[in-house]
């Protein structure tokens, strides 16, 4: 499991790197354009707030094995500063009978960068 930290407001990149998904012969699949995935933010156990999808949103899939998903500050102005959960799912073929989760963990938001850091004002 991951921990991603971002201050409320601001452009939040996260990059996921290296996904390596084994096929039952051995070889690697290759992630493309026929695949649906959405990388999604939530509170625990709760429906997702906000997403981003490829290929329809801001998320870029690059080299088949790498993705860099983009969240807007007006996107990120909506949530409070508090702990969230991600996931990262990939559906093969966009067919829905093959949805795999790539990538979890958890999303603290902060209100200022010294909260960030640890520091109190």
């Amino acid at each position: 499991m991951s921990k991603i930290k971002c201050i409320r407001g601001d452009s939040l990149n996260i990059e996921i790197t290296d996904i390596e998904i084994e096929l039952d012969d051995g070889s690697f699949y290759m992630l493309g354009a026929d695949d649906r995935i959405v990388f999604s933010i939530s509170l625990p156990r709760k429906e997702t707030l906000i997403d981003q999808t490829f290929p329809d949103g801001h998320l870029v899939l690059s080299g088949g094995n790498k993705l860099i998903i983009t969240f807007f500050p007006w996107q990120t102005e909506k949530l409070k500063c508090l702990c969230y959960d991600f996931d990262c799912k990939i559906d093969f073929k966009s067919q829905g009978s093959d949805i795999y989760t790539i990538a979890r963990g958890e999303l603290q938001v902060y209100e200022t960068a010294t909260k960030l850091g640890g520091i109190d004002e």
